[in-house]
């Protein structure tokens, strides 16, 4: 009886490579080599098609132990192809054709365990590819427990280690067990339940080997009598049927009443088959707080709504005193004071008025907000003639507690440059007409206030950190103090007019 070669898997690697080195028809020692391997060794040449994807493979040279697993001659397989030698085992992606392909197109050695469906057997298959057109295959039988680990050794360790499997597996169970989440595995295509555990068995009030073999939708749905529609299936695998990760959705399970949060995904199972493993958490009692959170919110926004709605109420009721005290005035000086006084109310509860009218309670939207109070500063203004205002600040939101002190600093300029920019009312010329800009920008955290004019400017000697008219001394105050800001006043870019520029966070 011949003596037979013992060798690892690396030393496996090694012969293999080196087949493609000296595999010629004198090359008897190495043949020799290969018969003595307790394991199946097969000499392939890769066919491919015109786009250079292997189709099938040419037998060469096989061993004995190869000739067993097939239980064909070596006359009977040298020289036929793959497919037409195993047309049983051609078909998917998952097949063991479709595995030697994507092993064909690496270059150096892949090894991989498939499951033969016929022989009931797993195998840790050696594949080594140098690019040469040639696959060498080299087939190790590794334990029937379908957990492809080991491979076969003497009876004394294989009971040791069945033993260890056999723990392993029992240890698995009660975790998969104690888990409170469903879990189930059912076959990818007929939908049949291939696992269930404890959870998803109580679920049903059914027991675990009644429910197994049956279709997943009818143990766990109620009333169900067609494939679920909301069913992922399609989604866990990719365009060459392989698995395309993990894929999360929520689900509402009629047979239970409760919601869970279902983790998806194809995975290979011990018979080779591809299946499918959900996870299926209850979140029932999390959307039922997530439903009363929702309903609290809608309520405390109703209330916040309202609370704007009458602070601006309150404030519009002030203007109106103050209007009416105005009118009785004789004393014109006073009267322009009142007015501006209820302007500077009027801005603050613009605020509430826009907070409560948009669909945010916690931001303003400031350019709808500056272009009102603009064109509400230039109703009331005394001039005669129009000046052109133009507000730029698209995209600038701001909360209240910011939004209020930076309305009351563009009041207030804005305000300033109506009453002294344009001395008499008179327009600009034709080829300069009046105007009045403002511009807000953020970027980051920053804002930047920009208001011009050009008109005839500041007083030669006006000095900011000594305000005399109580407009700048406001906004000195909102700017630095208030917003924390730094406030530069000049000429606008041209030379003429004035430009205030405020910068805050």
């Amino acid at each position: 009886m011949p003596h037979q070669l013992t060798v690892g898997p690396k030393t496996l690697q090694k012969i293999a490579l080196g087949v493609y080195e000296v595999m010629e028809p004198a090359s008897e020692l190495l043949l020799t080599l290969m018969q003595s391997l307790p394991d199946a060794f097969v000499y392939q040449k890769i066919i491919q098609d015109p786009d250079g994807t292997p189709v099938d493979y040419l037998f060469l040279e096989v061993n004995a132990a190869f000739m067993a697993l097939a239980g064909l001659s070596g006359e009977k397989i040298v020289g036929l192809t793959f497919k037409t030698l195993l047309p049983q085992l051609d078909g998917s992606a998952f097949d063991w054709a479709g595995t030697f392909a994507r092993a064909a197109l690496c270059n150096g050695c892949t090894i991989f365990r498939k499951y033969h469906k016929l022989l009931k057997r797993w195998y840790e298959i050696t594949a080594c590819n140098n690019g040469s057109g040639y696959l060498v295959l080299l087939f190790r039988l590794i334990l029937d427990s379908g957990e492809g680990l080991y491979p076969i050794l003497p009876e004394a360790k294989q009971e040791v280690i069945g033993q260890e499997l056999t723990e392993a597996h029992l240890r698995l169970l009660i975790v998969m067990d104690s888990m409170d989440a469903r879990v189930f595995v059912s076959d990818l295509q007929s939908c049949e339940l291939l696992y269930v555990n404890a959870y998803g068995s109580a679920m049903c009030n059914r027991g675990n080997t009644r429910i197994l073999g049956e279709k997943c939708w009818e143990v766990f749905q109620h009333g169900q009598t067609v494939f679920c529609k909301s069913c992922p299936v399609d989604r866990l695998v990719d365009e060459e049927g392989l698995p395309a990760g993990v894929y999360r959705w929520e689900h509402w399970d009629s047979y239970s009443g409760r919601w869970f949060y279902c983790q998806d995904r194809a995975i290979e199972w011990v018979d080779g088959r591809m299946a499918h493993l959900q996870i299926a958490t209850d979140i029932t009692d999390l959307k039922d707080y997530e439903g009363k959170l929702k309903s609290s919110l809608e309520e405390n926004e109703v209330l916040l709504r309202e609370t704007h709605h009458r602070v601006k109420n309150n404030l519009s009721v002030i203007i109106s005193l103050i209007d009416m005290q105005r009118r009785l005035l004789e004393d014109g000086k006073t009267a322009a004071m009142l007015q501006e006084l209820s302007n500077r109310i009027f801005s603050m509860a613009l605020v509430h008025e826009k907070l409560y009218r948009s669909k945010r309670l916690s931001r303003i939207n400031m350019h709808a907000y500056l272009q009102t109070l603009v064109s509400h500063l230039y109703d009331f203004s005394q001039l005669k003639e129009n000046v052109n205002i133009c507000v730029e600040a698209q995209g600038v939101e701001m909360d209240l507690d910011t939004a209020i002190p930076c309305g009351l600093i563009v009041h207030e300029t804005v305000s300033n440059a109506l009453k002294h920019a344009f001395p008499g009312g008179a327009a600009g010329s034709d080829a300069m007409p009046w105007e009045i800009s403002v511009r807000l920008e953020q970027e980051g955290c920053w804002y930047r206030l920009e208001v011009t004019d050009n008109g005839i400017g500041l007083p030669p000697h006006f000095d900011l950190k000594r305000p005399s008219s109580i407009g700048f001394r406001l906004v000195q105050m909102l700017g630095e103090h208030q917003l924390g800001g730094r406030i530069e006043v000049g000429r606008s870019l041209d030379g003429t007019g004035t430009k205030i520029c405020l910068y805050f966070t």
